[in-house]
């Protein structure tokens, strides 16, 4: 019986190690949102040109490169286009990990693009770009990109 006792108390203390060691957060990458998202950075549109009209919407493109890579890899990128009537904010879901957090230079370019067009003659109203350079640790960071419309 104390044998039974034994290898039973064994087999859940091996049990808990694995579940355990499956929970753990890896160190070496972030892990996901609720949502599935690696990050969730949002983009805000501000100008003068920025408020709410008819016959308009705003155009946002986000793009991530690996610049240390020869040549340069595009990791993401997305684009999203609403009405100006919903507000200047729109979030980018990036699903994909990538980067690990033992990546020190500043690999990563972070492309955001915007521009408020007419809906009736697709002219571009007004336009800007925010390029900046992050290393792995402030990509994961990544929460905020302001793009200013000229």
């Amino acid at each position: 019986m104390k044998k039974i006792f034994y290898i039973t108390t064994i087999i859940i203390g091996l049990a808990v190690v694995v579940m355990a060691y499956a929970f753990q957060t890896n160190s070496e990458t972030k892990t996901q949102t609720g949502d599935g998202c690696w990050i969730e950075p949002d983009v805000e549109l501000l100008g003068d040109c920025v408020f709410p009209n008819d016959n308009t919407e705003y155009h946002v493109t986000l793009e991530i490169y690996n610049i240390c890579d020869n040549p340069p890899n595009l990791l993401y990128s997305d684009y999203h286009i609403w009405s100006s009537e919903d507000g200047n904010v729109t979030t980018f879901c990036i699903k994909d990990t990538l980067c690990n957090i033992d990546q020190h230079e500043e690999c990563f370019k972070v492309v955001a693009t915007g521009a408020k067009v007419n809906t009736v003659t697709s002219q571009v109203i007004c336009s800007g770009q925010t390029v900046d350079t992050y290393d792995c640790e402030h990509l994961m960071g990544l929460s905020g990109i302001t793009v200013n419309l000229n």
